[in-house]
């Protein structure tokens, strides 16, 4: 296994699953909290009259932040390779925390999820070439995102290519989708092979004086504004339901705010309909709570 702590304006802090050359950050006991659901956070009502409580509905099921405990040793030749480790991962302090964790044998990049730290270290041994501590990382979002980005393009009106879906290497995601008339819409599919629920991230650019609506196809429902982007992509954020053109949030200018996710294990089919000189971007990340 391969832990990696990555910070805004810092080297990446990596550690290993097993020695290498010094210096070096070991794991030296298991990953606590990173596959495991985090703790529940379901309200419940007891019944009055009857055994147990009231029935909870699928989407009460929730859960609080992710808590991630690493035991770690920080192996060096000296003393100030010790320091300069232990080093490393203190400056993350007062940071959000960037941590993704890569599974030995995997060909993939891992899982990755956002949070702040706290790392606890012992006295150093007597030959002073090695310490022993923990990080723990608690992370306000739950959600483990894959690192591989989902990414659909749809383009409005006659310039539509037809909702090709690309992946993040740009190679053309299988099965290939089509859409309908690109005089009319564009379509595109976006999957999520998770466990939980994702929701996507669109930017609507370039220009469409007429607006434009971003519609689930299975359900009908859409997000869509009269406002024109004017080149100055309005970004829509799903799981929180805004939207934002320049840093500035533009909510309120949305005419309908259903936003679109996609389910565990599913996909989602999207319509672009806009003018001709409008694009959309959708990305996703596979999901896993």
């Amino acid at each position: 296994m391969l832990i990696i702590l990555s910070a805004d304006g810092l080297d990446d802090v990596t550690i290993h699953g097993a020695p290498v050359d010094d210096p070096c950050l070991v794991a030296t006991d298991d990953t606590k909290g990173w596959y495991s659901h985090p703790d529940l956070k379901v309200p419940s009502v007891a019944r009055g009259m009857g055994d147990g409580d009231f029935d909870v509905e699928d989407a009460a099921v929730l859960y609080g932040p992710r808590t991630v405990t690493i035991g770690v040793a920080a192996v060096a030749d000296d003393r100030d390779g010790v320091l300069s480790l232990m080093g490393s991962v203190n400056a993350m302090a007062h940071r959000n925390v960037r941590i993704r964790v890569i599974d030995d044998g995997s060909s993939a990049g891992g899982t990755w999820s956002v949070g702040y730290l706290r790392a606890m270290w012992d006295k150093l041994d007597e030959a002073g070439s090695m310490v022993v501590g923990s990080i723990t990382v608690v992370c306000p979002d739950p959600r483990r995102l894959s690192t591989t980005v989902r990414t659909g393009r749809m383009l409005g009106g006659a310039a539509s290519t037809m909702g090709l879906v690309f992946d993040a290497k740009g190679s053309l995601s299988w099965p290939v989708s089509f859409g309908g008339s690109g005089a009319v819409q564009s379509l595109c599919v976006i999957g999520n092979r998770g466990t939980s629920t994702a929701w996507p991230t669109i930017a609507i650019g370039g220009s469409s004086p007429n607006g434009w609506a971003v519609t689930d196809v299975a359900t009908g429902e859409a997000v869509s504004s009269r406002q024109d982007p004017v080149w100055n992509p309005i970004v829509l954020d799903c799981m929180r339901g805004t939207a934002r053109q320049g840093g500035v949030d533009v909510t309120r200018r949305l005419d309908s705010r259903r936003f679109p996710s996609v389910g565990p294990g599913g996909t989602l089919q999207l319509a672009l309909e806009a003018d001709a000189g409008c694009t959309c971007e959708v990305t996703c990340y596979d999901t896993y709570v």
